[in-house]
């Protein structure tokens, strides 16, 4: 998962740590990894992100350029 964020400061908690992700700021996480992103109640703005979460797949093929 990657989170871009735009606006607002978003917080990350992971079973190790929690992370405060600001404007301009890139928080990424390896594919599995337990984590809970949120607002906490206290925040003076939204949050406005980009965020992108790619599925686990098993069945990757190679690219063949001479195919």
């Amino acid at each position: 998962e990657l989170f871009y964020i735009i606006l607002g400061e978003l917080h990350v908690r992971t079973p190790d740590t929690e992370y405060v992700v600001e404007p301009g700021e890139v928080f990424v996480a390896q594919p599995g990894s337990p984590l809970q992103p949120y607002v906490p109640e206290t925040a003076t703005a939204d949050v406005e992100a980009i965020i992108l979460n790619a599925p686990q797949a098993d069945d990757y093929q190679s690219h063949d350029p001479e195919n």
